[in-house]
């Protein structure tokens, strides 16, 4: 996917890929049918997992080599923790108001990660450009 994406900036990318996230969980939510609940799963999952990667490719390319394992290990550790409370509070949601409620505010947030980046492109570059600061990490 990457060889095709080179051009693009990292964060509109990314901003793009929550922005469809957000409108396949809305779909899910909005969905009267079972072949929009399953275009809805399509587009969350899909986006997301594309969305992975150029988190991951991003990570990769702006680290120093030296650097790499505890900068993904550090990665692996919030992304960890960050998703058991993700969970704890989807499920807290859901059973306190509703799941449609939980799964309204997992769009408010993907939508709302989306805006942040895109206002916030001037601090982005190409995924070509991507490269780690001078000086550091040797």
């Amino acid at each position: 996917m990457l060889k095709w994406m080179k051009n693009p900036n990292w964060m509109l990318l990314l901003g793009v890929l929550f922005l469809l996230s957000g409108v396949g969980v809305s779909l899910l939510c909005l969905a009267q049918h079972s072949a929009m609940i399953c275009l809805g799963m399509f587009l969350f999952d899909s986006a997301l997992s594309m969305g992975f990667v150029i988190q991951a490719a991003v990570h990769q390319a702006a680290t120093p080599d030296a650097l790499l394992s505890c900068v993904r290990s550090v990665t692996y550790v919030l992304g960890g923790i960050s998703g058991a409370l993700g969970t704890f509070l989807a499920g807290w949601l859901s059973q306190h108001y509703s799941t449609a409620f939980a799964l309204w505010t997992g769009v408010i947030v993907l939508v709302t990660v989306a805006t942040i980046m895109a206002t916030n492109l001037g601090r982005s570059a190409r995924i070509k450009e991507i490269c780690p600061p001078d000086g550091v990490g040797l």
